[in-house]
């Protein structure tokens, strides 16, 4: 064991990557550790705090109920803050467990924050120390990732992990979508233009910077490598991004007809652990929405509920526009809410493929809102308790029906 901890940490200095799969493997694992196991670990850590993977297990743990938990939320701090004093180089403190992002204005965010600005000062020509900072700050400080990013870049100037990085952040960033598009695209000739996973996010990069004929091109050659790449993981996510672009173009050119053509091709046979779980872009179906598709839409949010289930907020948030003609701005909160919830168990009570898949997360993610809403419900304002407690009242009826739908036989 001791062998293959020290062969991990030498294959995680050497390859990021394998160290980011790594943390990320550990940290999943994390999320189911009894209360026992906690204690042990973090008694482990009291008289050996160098045990870096114990210390991943629990993040992954308190990350995952940060929000309904506040013992956990104040422990994960202090264990992001022994990471980055200590391993800032290490690829999970660059991982959304190592982020504070809930409140850039907390006590914690600046903390970390500060002790930030130290490493990357001592560790000024340390890229995988440079990299991690910048991804701390891409949320709130997105000047500080930016100068962190275009340091790394100036150390290894051809890592394309870094210039992918950096083209994210400027895509987040309002007024920086033709900078994007620059590092995606510069990144791609780099490649030859056959990078399959680079390549996935070109059409979309140079959309939003307002090059129309590059966009279009970009998603015709993902298209071509998509079809030279069907067994590869990510061809889904192509498919989609691909299909979603030429939609979008479609709909610019006032051609509606084609533009859902594009949408229901966008969504054939993309399963991908990214679409199976955050589920594929809503860009094109918002826009065709907007452009009075209504029942391309429905499909298409129809085979969405095939493909990554009925809990996606924002699907609904369409699906509601769509069948209601009202946004869920305009719309009652408790009819909206119900609707909701009255949707996801429709789907999952009539659908056993859904349901044998989608069904635990929904029930978790009902305890979840139960958690969160009980937590805040006693500091609420007394003009918000009332609709707080009708809200705690219909998700508590909803976890009843869907722990009895768990209970029922298959048919």
């Amino acid at each position: 064991m001791k062998f293959r901890r020290i062969l991990d940490s030498l294959l995680s200095d050497i390859f990021p990557a394998y160290g980011q799969n790594r943390s990320h493997k550990l940290a999943m694992a994390g999320r189911v550790l009894t209360i026992d196991q906690i204690t042990k670990l973090e008694a482990s850590l009291a008289k050996n705090p160098r045990q870096i993977e114990s210390r991943i297990l629990l993040l992954g743990k308190y990350c995952s109920e940060q929000y309904a938990n506040e013992e956990f939320a104040r422990r994960r701090v202090q264990h992001i803050r022994w990471i980055v004093e200590h391993k800032p180089e290490h690829p999970v403190t660059g991982e959304p467990y190592c982020l504070i992002v809930s409140n850039p204005n907390s006590p914690e965010y600046e903390e970390i924050r500060k002790l930030w600005l130290k490493q990357i000062e001592k560790y000024k020509n340390k890229t995988a120390v440079l990299s991690n900072a910048a991804r701390y700050f891409s949320h709130y400080d997105k000047e500080l990732a930016e100068q962190c990013f275009l340091k790394a870049l100036q150390i290894t100037p051809r890592s394309s992990g870094l210039r992918s990085e950096l083209a994210l952040l400027y895509s987040l960033w309002d007024g920086h979508e033709q900078q994007a598009f620059e590092q995606q695209k510069a990144f791609c000739e780099q490649a030859g233009g056959d990078d399959f996973y680079e390549m996935t996010d070109l059409p979309a990069r140079a959309l939003d910077a307002g090059k129309i004929d590059a966009a279009r091109e970009a998603a015709d050659r993902l298209l071509v490598l998509a079809d030279q790449n069907k067994t590869n993981w990510n061809y889904g996510n192509a498919i989609n991004q691909a299909h979603t672009v030429l939609g979008q173009i479609a709909l610019r050119n006032n051609d509606s007809e084609k533009a859902c053509d594009h949408l229901r091709q966008s969504i054939i046979n993309i399963a991908t652990p990214q679409t199976t779980s955050f589920g594929p872009t809503l860009d094109l179906a918002k826009e065709l929405l907007a452009a009075g598709q209504n029942d391309s839409v429905l499909a298409y949010l129809d085979e969405m509920e095939l493909l990554c289930g009925p809990c996606n907020q924002w699907a609904f948030e369409l699906r509601y526009e769509a069948e209601h003609g009202q946004s869920r701005r305009d719309a009652n909160r408790d009819e909206y809410d119900s609707a909701f919830l009255d949707r996801q168990f429709k789907v999952l009570s009539s659908n056993e493929a859904i349901r044998r898949k989608h069904l635990l997360r929904a029930i978790d993610d009902t305890k979840s809102g139960i958690a969160i809403g009980t937590k805040f419900m006693n500091s609420a304002e007394e003009a918000s308790k009332e609709e707080m407690g009708r809200r705690m009242k219909r998700l508590e009826g909803h976890l009843s029906r869907l722990e009895q739908l768990s209970d029922a036989k298959p048919n």
